[in-house]
């Protein structure tokens, strides 16, 4: 199925008219581009969120540009004049790897170029009001997203039971099309670098995992006889290749070019006394953490952090020494045991290439926290119970924004928290709370 572009003449002098507005009934015209420039930060919110915005009803797309100034997002139709009719956006999902994002309406849904802003009029992904990318059937990990990438941008989502591939490989001819049999029940699925799969799927009551390799071949796959409905745990690792977890071992498949594939062990030094490989040290530990990990993606390390605060390195692109088992405090680095966590309860946690910042509870006080994934060196950024953060996101120069309770006063606000622990208030917000989703 060819997905339509929505082109602006003055952008690029050609437009493609739509048969029909999914939008509400007033409006004749489709959204042929979002007026994104200089943002970082989006996020959804009624248009008289506060006093300056007007009395409008309804909700509006908002930008938070780099300098910390809010705007509504404007929209443009196809002949290049703003949209004045009321759009209602429900729903945003930012997809790592991808140079698209997209936003869902209460009518349909837009795949959107995040640096032109051009649009694209896309499959309806979401679920009813809910935002895009909200995960339906079994995760990995605590932040994973059911809407990923490969390497090229190629978009994957899952569509009722069907994984479902938007190839944007052709900017002018984007392709959207079913990847897997409509009979598999699908719930969790993995993409590695280059586009093969793995999925689990559900066949009278019992899981079932399958491989397919990028020409369409299905394989089915199982981890060395370990048996019908037994559980894996799969990411795309650094070397682009699915790893993959059971409660032995951590393994790696590469794909070859006439469509089969190799399992192949991830092996370094024992992690312990008794002899026992990396692998099953690594796994076992990984399970006993309880719950969904939240998974972080470094340029040359993976880590997995536990709800109660423990981190672990489970994949490393040079030196395979530091994947050692062993789990680690993030509020001050030491080695912890498997049945003892002294840490925060995170309630939600963003990253960049210099930190790893977690937000929830540390030992009865409300907090934002940031560690170094390299030295596990920890500070506080927020103290004590001064804000109760509903969404917050990181910028690569390590400025937060942030939605949350301002407890001296009771107002939920939209602020910004410097390098050095230093919080600026952008707006007061009423008794709105935001999600942010970072752009860049």
């Amino acid at each position: 199925m060819k997905i339509k572009l929505l082109l602006a003449v003055f952008a690029l002098g050609l437009f493609s008219a739509c048969d029909e507005s999914k939008e509400n009934d007033s409006s004749n015209h489709m959204i042929a581009q979002m007026d994104i420039r200089d943002a970082v930060t989006l996020f959804i919110a009624p248009n008289s969120y506060t006093p300056t915005r007007g009395s409008e009803n309804g909700e509006a797309l908002f930008k938070i540009t780099e300098d910390g100034v809010i705007k509504q997002v404007t929209f443009v139709d196809e002949q290049g004049k703003e949209i004045t009719e009321e759009y209602m956006p429900s729903g945003i999902t930012v997809i790592d790897n991808s140079p698209y994002f997209f936003v869902r309406f209460y009518y349909s849904t837009y795949m959107v170029n995040k640096a032109t802003g051009n649009v694209y009029e896309a499959p309806d992904i979401g679920t009813g009001d809910a935002p895009i990318g909200v995960q339906d059937g079994d995760i990995n990990f605590a932040n994973e997203k059911t809407i990923k990438a490969d390497k090229y941008g190629n978009i994957y989502y899952k569509y009722g039971s069907q994984i479902h591939k938007i190839d944007v490989s052709n900017a002018n001819a984007i392709v959207d099309e079913g990847l897997t049999p409509q009979s598999d029940n699908i719930s969790m699925y993995v993409v590695s670098d280059s586009g093969e799969l793995l999925y689990r799927y559900y066949s009278n009551g019992d899981r079932f995992h399958r491989l397919r390799t990028t020409s369409g071949r299905l394989i089915p796959f199982e981890l060395f006889g370990s048996g019908i409905g037994f559980d894996y745990l799969a990411f795309c690792g650094l070397d682009g290749n699915i790893h993959v977890f059971d409660r032995r071992a951590l393994y790696s498949i590469t794909f070859n070019g006439d469509d089969s594939y190799e399992i192949n062990d991830i092996i370094v030094d024992d992690c312990n006394e008794s002899g026992t490989s990396h692998g099953s040290c690594i796994a076992n530990t990984v399970y006993e953490m309880g719950g969904y990990p939240y998974l972080v993606k470094l340029p040359d390390r993976y880590l997995a952090i536990s709800s109660d605060g423990a981190v672990l390195v489970i994949d490393s692109k040079s030196d395979k020494s530091i994947i050692t088992g062993k789990r680690y405090d993030i509020t001050d680095g030491t080695e912890v045991a498997y049945d003892i966590i002294n840490g925060m309860k995170i309630s939600q946690l963003e990253y960049n290439d210099s930190y790893v910042y977690c937000c929830g509870h540390q030992r009865g006080n409300y907090c934002i926290l940031r560690f170094n994934p390299y030295t596990f060196e920890s500070e506080i950024m927020v103290r004590d119970n001064d804000y109760e953060i509903y969404s917050f996101v990181v910028q690569d120069d390590n400025t937060i924004f942030f939605n949350g309770l301002r407890l001296s006063d009771g107002k939920n606000i939209l602020a910004t928290i410097d390098n050095n622990g230093k919080v600026k208030v952008l707006e007061e917000t009423g008794n709105t709370r935001v999600v942010l989703y970072r752009l860049q």
